[in-house]
């Protein structure tokens, strides 16, 4: 269907821009959904397999870190911004520091 007073070509960019604009929408809802599914799934496997509530909140928390890791985060020691981070195990690191004082590996 044409827009009135606009070409064809405009009228296809405009429904092609709608289009890519739901579909970034639509991934977006889809990516929040599949995370807390795959929480409760992981709580549910967790009590599941244990029989313990405690356990099943443990599961919900550790899957919902799992899925949220991705996430760009601000990175802190003791209460202030920290640039240094362990390349093994991601703590937040003294900013003098030269090795990680959870895993060992030198910074």
């Amino acid at each position: 269907m044409q827009i009135p007073g606009l070409s064809d070509v405009t009228t296809l960019l405009i429904t092609v821009f709608i289009l890519i604009v739901g579909l970034i929408i639509l991934i977006a809802i889809v990516k929040v959904v599949l995370h807390f599914f795959l929480a409760v799934v992981g709580g549910v496997i967790v009590y599941v397999l244990t029989g313990s509530l405690l356990f099943a909140a443990i599961g919900f928390l550790v899957v919902a870190v799992i899925t949220t890791s991705g996430r760009k985060q601000k990175v802190v020691y003791a209460g202030q911004p920290s640039s240094k981070i362990c390349p093994n195990c991601k703590l937040a690191l003294a900013p003098n520091a030269r090795f990680c004082p959870n895993c060992g590996a030198s910074v």
